[in-house]
């Protein structure tokens, strides 16, 4: 529980530095490893592609701006 309070914490911190994306991206990995996932494989892979199919979604097709990072801006 503890691990997962700072996980949230430093994924708040975290967004306006590298953007919702990439952090969201981060934190579902770190999230992965703490509850010690049976498919590390398919974990990796779903947070890669999720954070970007969602800013996908409400950028392009749902016109709601996500937060850009100082390191990592998406067209």
């Amino acid at each position: 529980l503890l691990a997962m309070a700072v996980l949230m914490v430093g994924l708040v911190v975290a967004i306006p530095i590298l953007g919702m994306v990439l952090a969201s991206a981060i934190a579902f990995a770190l999230f992965a490893v703490i509850v010690v996932t049976p498919r590390p494989l398919t974990s990796i892979i779903v947070a890669v592609v999720l954070p970007l199919a969602l800013y996908a979604f409400f950028s392009h097709v749902a016109g709601v701006s996500v937060p850009q990072g100082r390191f990592l801006t998406l067209p």
